[in-house]
């Protein structure tokens, strides 16, 4: 999924892959953060959620990304897992996740549809 600015450069991306018969692993860059006012995350969140009939999603983070960590605990994602030195010596592999049932970017009843 790809969001442009007004001059048609990238505001932002996200990628899927890694299908579960009910998770998937998401990534996402933002170079315009006024993406987030124009419905990107809700976006992201009812086609994983919704069309994909995803129960859950995962993000990796280095351990040494402090401003992506803050950013996936911001919009609701936590912690589940740790894979030491994954991306060298002293940096960790953060797993996060998010359930259909927590996501704030999904209306209530679709929330609970799951």
């Amino acid at each position: 999924m790809v969001m442009y600015n007004n001059d048609h450069s990238i505001a932002a991306v996200a990628v899927f892959d890694s299908f579960s018969p009910d998770g998937c692993n998401v990534h996402w860059a933002i170079a315009n953060p006024m993406v987030l006012r124009h419905n990107f995350l809700e976006t992201i969140a009812h086609y994983l959620f919704v069309t994909r009939e995803r129960k859950r999603i995962y993000g990796l983070v280095p351990s040494n990304n402090a401003r992506a960590l803050k950013f996936d605990k911001h919009i609701g994602m936590r912690e589940i897992a740790r894979i030491p030195h994954a991306m060298g010596e002293g940096v960790d592999y953060i797993v996060m996740t998010m359930l259909r049932e927590d996501c704030p970017w999904l209306a209530k009843e679709l929330r609970e549809a799951a």
